[in-house]
């Protein structure tokens, strides 16, 4: 039996900018770092085991890990940084403020009054607007983002550890959700430095909580 816990990262400028940061990047403010923080003593005050922590190559994921196994006093040795871990990409759009790409990716989605406010699962399926207007030819739609999920299943399932921490970003974590729960669960949104739990017993991945602050 697996146990994996995953975690949004902290609170960072762009959040509280409204900025959209897939493979962009910013830093945690002072409150994202605290969160991280006091996410990692929760772990080690309700006895939460981790063997092995796997986090987004994107530094504010890199340093939400950090702050938490350093404050649940765990190793550092023991984590590594993947890209199937990575936050959605939004191609061209990263950067720009965020109810604005949204309402651009529901306009090319026939839903023109769409914008940052909406739930995660309705941005899983506004993504396919992204991408057909994504100058870049970077964005990902939820296809895409399935084929970074199942490379990522296969991590969790030959990693011999039991007991998974993994630090990823809010909208991947959703699509994640939404995967695994056979497109059952239709997630508003993951809070920052919260907790996500799946048991993988073997031979399917079960959801106890998402989202879940301890």
């Amino acid at each position: 039996m697996k146990r994996i816990y995953l975690i949004r990262h902290g609170q960072t400028f762009f959040n509280l900018l409204n900025i959209a940061q897939g493979c962009a990047d910013s830093p945690l403010t002072t409150r994202g770092k605290e969160e991280a923080s006091a996410l990692g003593r929760a772990l080690k005050q309700n006895n939460i085991t981790i063997d092995t922590a796997f986090t987004s190559d994107l530094t504010r994921a890199k340093h939400t890990a950090k702050f938490i196994l350093h404050s649940a006093g765990l190793s550092m040795n023991n984590l590594s940084e993947i890209e199937e871990l990575r936050e959605v990409s939004f191609g061209s759009f990263e950067g720009m403020n965020s109810h604005l790409m949204w309402n651009k990716a529901g306009t090319a989605a026939n839903l023109p009054q769409f914008n940052s406010d909406y739930p995660d699962w309705q941005k899983i399926f506004v993504l396919e607007g992204l991408k057909k207007i994504d100058t870049f030819h970077a964005a990902e739609n939820y296809s895409d983002v399935k084929k970074r999920i199942h490379r990522l299943l296969e991590i969790f399932t030959s990693t011999p550890s039991n007991d998974i921490l993994a630090v990823s970003h809010g909208l991947f974590l959703s699509c994640l959700v939404y995967f695994l729960s056979s497109e059952q669960i239709k997630v508003d949104v993951i809070p920052n430095a919260s907790l996500t739990k799946v048991v993988y017993d073997g031979k399917a991945f079960n959801i106890e909580y998402v989202g879940k602050r301890l």
